[in-house]
């Protein structure tokens, strides 16, 4: 399980926004400029962390294993 992706962004998903936001779409080399950049701004820790936040609460009680524990049959 710990090398399941839980989230990506891929090539069209950049040029998507490229087109919307410059009207045209990046060459090769544009994408490869901006590659790195785009992963050091996505704030990945405190997207996780407020989902968590808003969803469970730090106590954890025995309906949450027995839930763990259908899921993963």
């Amino acid at each position: 399980m710990e090398d399941d992706v839980f989230y990506f962004l891929n090539e069209e998903d950049i040029q998507t926004v490229a087109e919307d936001q410059l009207d045209r779409r990046l060459n090769k080399q544009e994408l490869e400029s901006v590659k790195d950049k785009i992963a050091e701004r996505i704030g990945w820790y405190d997207a996780i962390a407020d989902v968590l936040n808003e969803n469970f609460s730090r106590e954890k009680d025995d309906k949450d294993d027995e839930l763990i524990e259908q899921n993963s049959e």
